[in-house]
């Protein structure tokens, strides 16, 4: 899909991603994807004690995603746990008021 970005973590496709920092970033800010968002950050949109120097910066859509089509109902092939950790990502970003 066009409108899908690489994560700055895994380099994996995805029409979500997270810009943050975090310990493995040397301070850089990054786009993550729900999997390598979910390891940064501990799966809490503010991060946790565990993840200290995590940092969340905004959240990137593609244009399909804004408009409701996932990358992984477009591609019919999602890899294992991205279904899961998408929705993590968007249920920790909702309670925040970001998604």
């Amino acid at each position: 899909l066009a409108s899908a970005k690489p994560c700055g973590g895994c380099g994996r496709p995805s029409d979500l991603l997270v810009r943050c920092r975090y310990a493995d970033s040397g301070g850089a800010w990054r786009m993550l994807c729900g999997r390598c968002w979910r390891q940064a950050s501990g799966g809490v949109a503010d991060g946790d004690a565990s993840h200290p120097h995590y940092t969340y910066g905004g959240l990137w859509k593609s244009a399909a995603r804004r408009q409701g089509v996932r990358l992984a109902e477009a591609q019919k092939t999602p890899a294992a746990g991205e279904d899961a950790d998408e929705r993590l990502l968007e249920e920790a970003l909702r309670a925040k008021g970001e998604a």
